[in-house]
């Protein structure tokens, strides 16, 4: 079954007017399966969660997508939490497998469960595809407010970031937070020319997630809620730049598309 928590970003990815689907876990079994998959996707929603999904299929579509959008083929990847740690992983890393290898940016003892926070913007903000378009009012909120939602333990800390040859030469780091005890973690990534986004925290949560006494923390002000939807859009906007088609046909049992896996956006 499909955990409930990705009806979060079902419902996160379609008040933008996009719509999404569960892949299977392995859906990069063969070379032929990820082609006819790639062919009908407009791009890759990675999420967040407890889900394994470092099986090979992230990695290999990473890759496809890298080879896609160096030939023109606009096809852009988001990473929310689990989703982030794992571009990073691959992008400048050993790869989304575990276990985790020596070298790898990702690192664990981060205080930032059930963690509301502000961003560290940097100077990349102004140019960046993902925030450049936002407003000052929107910024200045996300400079100052706890308009973000935390939930991890593993991190990125920005001075592993930038000493990443692999990362600091193609990625650019857009924000930056912190634990409860201070310790900085990378908050927001994009790809310098390739259309690959990735955030620490979880944007899906602030408007789709219902109060519960086990997330008390979510922040769900107006202006948190901008943001996030903020992010939503952009995320779709980018989707819509992919001149993919969806295959037609209904998924059958042999052909599942409910199963705890990366979300693929349509537009």
């Amino acid at each position: 079954m499909v955990p409930d928590y990705y009806v979060a970003y079902e419902k996160w990815v379609a008040q933008a007017g996009g719509r999404t689907v569960v892949l299977p876990r392995f859906f990069a079994h063969e070379p032929q399966a990820l082609e006819r998959l790639f062919a009908s996707l407009n791009g890759l929603l990675i999420p967040g969660g407890g889900d394994f999904v470092g099986n090979g299929s992230v990695d290999a579509m990473v890759a496809r997508a890298t080879r896609a959008n160096r030939e023109g083929d606009y096809f852009p990847i988001w990473g929310t939490c689990l989703g982030f740690e794992y571009l990073v992983d691959i992008l400048g890393g050993p790869g989304a497998l575990v276990p985790r290898a020596p070298g790898d940016p990702i690192v664990p003892g981060f205080d930032s469960e059930l963690l509301p926070r502000a961003l560290n913007l940097t100077a990349a903000v102004r140019g960046s595809r993902m925030l450049g378009g936002a407003s000052d009012a929107l910024l200045r909120w996300a400079a100052r407010e706890n308009v973000t939602y935390n939930m991890h333990h593993r991190g990125v800390e920005p001075a592993s970031f930038a000493s990443n040859p692999r990362l600091d030469s193609s990625m650019s780091l857009l924000a930056s937070s912190t634990d409860r005890r201070g310790r900085p973690f990378v908050a927001a990534f994009e790809g310098d020319n390739l259309p690959f986004y990735g955030v620490q925290f979880h944007p899906e949560k602030i408007e789709f997630v219902p109060p519960s006494r086990y997330e008390p923390n979510i922040r769900r002000t107006r202006k948190a809620a901008a943001f996030s939807g903020h992010l939503g859009s952009f995320l779709v906007s980018e989707a819509a730049k992919s001149l993919h088609r969806a295959a037609t046909g209904t998924p059958t049992a042999a052909n599942p598309l409910v199963w705890p896996s990366p979300s693929a956006v349509f537009t």
